[in-house]
């Protein structure tokens, strides 16, 4: 009798990490999307505070500067765009940012 073979191919255990890591960046993704969709229904509430919606605000601006920033390495990291805003996000980049791009 033959023990079983608990270590899986290292060919199907990459493709299986890589399908873990790409399952997790659609998750974050769709994270971001839900969580910017509550901060700017927040924001254009009429019953919130000025300075509430200012915090809001900022919250939104730094949360769009995560988005491309992680739009960013993964055109770094695969030489590809994955959307439309992330193409337009890295074609906003100044000349000097796109060449270390």
């Amino acid at each position: 009798m033959t023990p079983p073979n608990l270590n899986p191919p290292p060919l199907k255990h990459l493709k299986n990490l890589r399908e873990m890591v790409q399952d997790a960046i659609k998750y974050q993704k769709r994270s971001m999307d839900k969580t910017e969709v509550t901060l700017n229904e927040l924001c254009n509430a009429s019953d919130v505070d000025a300075t509430v919606k200012a915090r809001i605000f900022e919250y939104i601006q730094r949360h769009q500067a995560n988005r491309c920033e992680m739009e960013h390495q993964h055109v770094e990291s695969h030489r590809t765009y994955r959307s439309e805003s992330e193409k337009e996000c890295h074609g906003s980049c100044s000349e000097e940012e796109n060449e270390r791009l």
